[in-house]
């Protein structure tokens, strides 16, 4: 029997809106066919501001770098001190358009000057 869903998700071209009962905001992620059915048979959650799933390793940000560069490019990254960092600050946008391999100390100093 397939895996249910406590959340809704949504396409919209090439945008997935991900939303929970719960939740004030919806997530956003970039739709592609390879993944789209695993990312959206498992139930996401929030922590600490950031869509989760463990099965899944974790933010739905670090997922969709993985999907789009690798296991093994995010891995590598990770390992030298990068992290994924959203772009326009916002925790929920997880498009692939919103997400760079930052150096961790850059992304502290970013978070400090914008919060």
């Amino acid at each position: 029997m397939p895996r249910k869903s406590k959340n809704k998700f949504n396409i919209h071209g090439d945008i997935i809106s991900i939303m929970r009962e719960g939740w004030e905001q919806m997530a956003f992620a970039t739709y592609r066919e390879d993944y789209y059915e695993e990312l959206s048979t498992h139930t996401w959650t929030l922590s600490n501001g950031y869509p989760t799933n463990a099965t899944l390793g974790g933010g739905l940000h670090r997922y969709m770098m993985a999907k789009w560069y690798g296991d093994d490019v995010l891995r590598d990254l990770t390992e030298k001190g990068y992290v994924v960092d959203h772009m326009n600050n916002d925790h929920m946008d997880c498009r692939i358009s919103n997400l760079e391999f930052l150096k961790h100390n850059r992304n502290v100093a970013k978070r400090t000057v914008f919060g």
